[in-house]
């Protein structure tokens, strides 16, 4: 039996919008599970609703620059090679980021059935390692089917402030303690479940499988294991289960934590 693949833990299958959220690891999550999808043959597009580095969209095997989904579907049925991963853009916003794309567009591109999977970039995180989304964040196309909130769990113990966190105001708030305070499993947990945390904006009929990311060591993976069982008790059912992972490495699955 071959070892399970981070699309086996998320249950990705053919026909799925995927939405990164959070902080962590989006941009390497985002490619492995690309990669991996495409190994299996299959037409896999990444893109981004916020700005992302042109460093990261150049990752990919091609790069198409569209405004609307007519384009894209010209450019989509260029020749290509099976199990190329396609980067779908905007303009440049500036000399080292591309604008992303209307989240209309990536509904379209999905109801025309072009590509097998869409992996969405949902939000910024400035490279923090925890975020909580401000008010008009994320920006989550419709025919989103899986939302994975992601953290980084290098953050817990840390203090929650500007360096570690992307708006600690809003992350205390949410978390109901005070900006400076520990980054515990319990602020985690608060977070990801809340309604204004890792679950915002996310479809009705989505699954929501949260990563918790860069679990290097045994004492991230005991951290890692009680805030997954946390966030599960406050979930309230939406969340079935949680992935502990270390993406990036190649051995990316830790472990899969389910209710």
């Amino acid at each position: 039996m071959r070892d399970l693949t981070l699309i086996d833990a998320f249950g990705v299958r053919d026909g799925d919008v995927v939405t990164l959220v959070g902080a962590g690891g989006k941009t390497t999550l985002m490619f492995a599970l690309a990669q991996e999808f495409s190994r299996l043959g299959k037409r896999v597009v990444i893109t981004t609703t916020v700005k992302m580095y042109k460093k990261d969209v150049g990752q990919a095997n091609r790069t198409i620059f569209c405004e609307n989904v007519e384009s894209l579907e010209r450019q989509m049925m260029q020749p290509q090679s099976s199990g190329d991963v396609v980067s779908v853009v905007s303009e440049s916003a500036s000399a080292e980021k591309f604008r992303g794309i209307d989240p209309s567009v990536i509904d379209e591109l999905a109801d025309r059935n072009l590509v097998d999977l869409v992996v969405v970039k949902g939000d910024g995180a400035s490279e923090k390692l925890f975020k909580a989304p401000a008010e008009y964040e994320p920006t989550i196309p419709s025919v989103t089917s899986l939302v994975i909130p992601v953290v980084g769990m290098k953050a817990a113990g840390k203090s929650l402030t500007s360096k570690n966190c992307q708006r600690p105001r809003i992350a205390a708030k949410l978390a109901g303690v005070r900006v400076g305070d520990v980054i515990t499993p319990q602020v985690i947990a608060r977070v990801l479940t809340h309604e204004k945390g890792g679950a915002k904006n996310a479809p009705s009929k989505a699954r929501i499988i949260p990563l918790l990311n860069q679990v290097d060591t045994e004492e991230d993976l005991k951290v890692a294991m009680e805030t997954a069982n946390l966030t599960l008790e406050l979930s309230n059912g939406r969340f079935q289960r949680i992935i502990l992972g270390r993406v990036g490495r190649d051995d990316p699955l830790v472990r899969i934590i389910e209710r």
